[in-house]
């Protein structure tokens, strides 16, 4: 005789307890069990963020990458800056690319993410220090600069070029 329980929550205290019967007898507690199931969980997910470029619509973006790890369903995005707190952003399914693009960023701030791998029937450990990524903004153009041609002050004839500008 056998019963299968196949509805368990992680950190629940089921109790168990095997009662015969027959008619016309009062039951006798025969024993009692109790259980609690702990699975292990989630590793933490390996993660690699790979800045962007501004592309022809000058649309700034920081790429997030990760590795698949061992019962996640999905995958919680996370990010925070030097002085914030950690950010979910988005829920990327197991089944679909394992990659994020955030584009809601600002260049020359550095921003750290995490992923977390989550699953219904257990918790996720979680990288709580974050892989760093820093866009650069674009260099400014030089604007004012100053060109003079002369002649070599070693009498030689030959010309020389002056070029100035601002740092």
């Amino acid at each position: 005789m056998s019963f299968i329980d196949d509805d368990l929550e992680q950190g629940v205290d089921y109790y168990y307890t095997v009662t015969p019967v027959k008619a016309n007898k009062l039951p006798v507690k025969l024993s009692s069990e109790t259980i609690k199931w702990d699975f292990s969980p989630i590793e933490i997910v390996p993660v690699i963020a790979v800045p962007g470029y501004a592309n022809s619509e000058n649309l700034d973006r920081i790429d997030i990458y990760w590795e698949s790890v061992e019962a996640a369903e999905g995958y919680e995005i996370y990010r925070r800056t030097e002085d914030s707190e950690w950010m979910y952003l988005i829920t990327i399914p197991a089944d679909q690319d394992l990659m994020y693009s955030d584009t809601a960023i600002e260049t020359d701030v550095t921003y750290y993410y995490s992923v977390k791998g989550i699953s219904s029937d257990r918790e996720s450990l979680f990288d709580n220090v974050g892989v760093s990524a820093l866009l650069n903004g674009p260099i400014e153009e030089i604007t004012d600069m100053f060109v003079q041609l002369t002649n070599a002050s070693d009498g030689s004839g030959k010309k020389v070029v002056t070029l100035a500008w601002e740092k």
